[in-house]
């Protein structure tokens, strides 16, 4: 199990009997019955990951497409809007559900989406 350390703040495992970094004597704060913080693991959202590496992927799948001329192409523009629409749905869940994890994955997929979405209703105007 790991603790932070009472004198310098830092992980160390909760079995030593000195702070290896600073010397803190944690055998006698166990016998003085103190009570020792376990650090919080954070990790990354799936999810927002997800959302966060889809952005780039499909951003450079647009450029392709408007490069050999089917920019204005309705089918292939409505799958743009609807695919921003959900890289967005997916960031904002993925915030919320689960407030442990690690959040610039997901801001980056929403801000990513939403620019592209902004680029191609600039487009389609």
């Amino acid at each position: 199990m790991l603790i932070f350390c009472p004198d310098c703040k830092r992980q160390i495992s909760y079995d030593v009997d000195v702070c290896p970094r600073c010397g803190c004597n944690i055998a006698k704060k166990k016998e003085e019955e103190y009570i020792f913080e376990e650090p919080v693991i954070h990790h990354y959202n799936k999810l927002g990951l997800a959302s966060a590496i889809m952005v780039p992927a499909f951003a450079f799948y647009w450029m392709v497409v408007n490069a050999i001329g089917h920019d204005r192409d309705g089918l292939f523009c409505t799958m743009i809007l609807a695919y921003c629409g959900a890289q967005i749905g997916m960031g904002i869940y993925s915030i919320y559900k689960d407030p442990k994890a690690y959040k610039w994955p997901s801001v980056v997929g929403i801000v990513g989406s939403a620019i592209m979405l902004l680029f191609i209703l600039l487009a389609i105007i």
